[in-house]
């Protein structure tokens, strides 16, 4: 029959309904990107996105107060990762690390959170609640990789976030922005 239908493939896999049903079901972006009728948003879904930035310093506050640039100057550079929440449910974030390649190794670097009021980037602290369709900021410095393999060929490769219920969410990281962080000059 599969022949009749198309001469030209020659191999085919039947799959059975339970065998389907159990793929979908155990997919999540698949269940509600293909099925949004059967199984809806999913409960628990978050998007990342990650760019570069930096954080600025003031030089005059006066002219700050009246608007102008001139007040203000370039810092230290930062990444930043956002995380939004695109799932029906509140979720909240346990942790997040960044995946690196070194010496034919894998190795995670994982920023640590300071305590609230401490922080110089004004960080959220994990655990707090991030509602359906909104968003928290994450920031750590480019030093911060520098610092750790100062002197050392690296890979920065992805960025991973896990949630309150361990599901993992993951991003690679731009040659843009690994291009950034390399030809940065520590501050």
């Amino acid at each position: 029959m599969c022949n009749k239908e198309n001469p030209n493939i020659k191999n085919y896999q039947i799959i059975g309904l339970d065998e389907l049903e159990n793929w979908v079901i155990s997919e999540r972006n698949i269940r509600s990107q293909y099925f949004p009728l059967l199984f809806g948003r999913p409960r628990f879904n978050l998007k990342l996105k990650l760019q570069s930035g930096y954080t600025l310093d003031i030089l005059n506050p006066e002219k700050l107060h009246v608007g102008e640039s001139s007040a203000l100057a370039e810092k230290d550079r930062i990444l930043s990762l956002s995380v939004m929440n695109i799932g029906k449910n509140t979720s909240y974030l346990s942790s997040f690390k960044f995946k690196v390649l070194i010496d034919n190794k894998i190795i995670y670097l994982q920023p640590s959170p300071l305590p609230k009021g401490c922080d110089p980037l004004h960080n959220p602290s994990f655990g707090e609640p991030i509602a359906p369709g909104k968003s928290e900021e994450f920031r750590v410095t480019f030093n911060m990789f520098i610092n750790e393999f100062e002197n050392e060929d690296y890979f920065l490769s992805e960025v991973i976030v896990f949630d309150q219920i361990d599901n993992e969410y993951s991003l690679e990281v731009s040659e843009e922005i690994r291009s950034q962080i390399l030809n940065y000059t520590k501050t």
